[in-house]
């Protein structure tokens, strides 16, 4: 075979492959938006929203609150300290579990598979302190709580989110602050907390409604300070991250929100 052959064979063969891979990568790229697209018309992934104000997470006041607080660095724009506060409004007692910012967590493929149908350059495993890097802002807390649920093995009842320094203001790392304790034992009446969650609501971000956190107002009015406790969430330091042991944390939420004796 001459060269010129050799040539005409070699050329004929490169421009085939090519052909053919170009042809694989359309077919895959269509069947992955023929994928998105079914789910979206199924309405597979309807649970997600679950109100008509296109939120995520339906917030609601409930016998035994669980409240997600969020304290956000402005100057970093990342979560710096994260609390799931648990209050059970029968036994009057108030119990903060504590959640590294730097936890990281890697959710189920169902999970997944939700929220990437409308945050596709959203990573599987994620750290909660980025979670401003991973969703939009105007969505990233639904978001946040939605993980967090899977992670925690529990359904947040709603989420608070507060600037870091009014957050330092309240929270110690292993107890609420002496000043911050001192405050609430002034509110004697009703109509004076009412007042206070009314202006505490003009500094933060939350999706329950003001309306339905002043049910709680006959029930925190009764709380003893001596009666709200600090715990860690299970789980270990691997390196920069906190990485929780599910089983142990999932035991430990349920037993918290069950009050379940130790």
């Amino acid at each position: 075979m001459n060269r010129k052959k050799l040539i005409s064979l070699f050329w004929k063969r490169f421009f085939y492959t090519l052909v053919v891979l170009v042809l694989l990568i359309t077919a895959g790229y269509v069947g992955y938006i023929t994928t998105i697209s079914y789910y979206k018309g199924t309405g597979q992934y309807d649970s997600v929203k679950t109100n008509d104000d296109n939120q995520l997470i339906q917030a609601k006041a409930e016998e035994v609150s669980k409240n997600l607080i969020f304290s956000v660095n402005n100057d970093t724009g990342k979560i710096d300290r994260l609390l799931l506060e648990v209050f059970h409004t029968k036994t009057l007692s108030m119990t903060y579990v504590r959640i590294p910012a730097t936890t990281q967590y890697t959710m189920s493929r169902g999970l997944y598979e939700q929220i990437v149908t409308t945050n596709p350059d959203a990573p599987q495993t994620v750290t909660i302190s980025n979670m401003f890097s991973y969703f939009n802002e105007s969505s990233v807390f639904d978001y946040t709580v939605l993980i967090l649920n899977e992670m925690l093995g529990a359904d947040a009842s709603y989420y608070t989110v507060m600037a870091k320094s009014d957050f330092d203001t309240i929270y110690g790392k292993k107890e609420i602050k002496a000043s911050y304790k001192q405050e609430l034992s002034s509110l004697v009446s009703e109509e004076k907390y009412t007042k206070y969650i009314t202006n505490y609501y003009s500094k933060i971000q939350t999706n329950l409604p003001l309306n339905k956190k002043l049910i709680y107002v006959p029930y925190f009015i009764k709380l003893n300070a001596a009666d709200i406790k600090f715990e860690m969430l299970e789980g270990n330091k691997v390196g920069n991250y906190y990485a929780i042991d599910s089983k142990k944390a999932h035991t430990q939420i349920q037993k918290i929100i069950y009050f379940v004796k130790k």
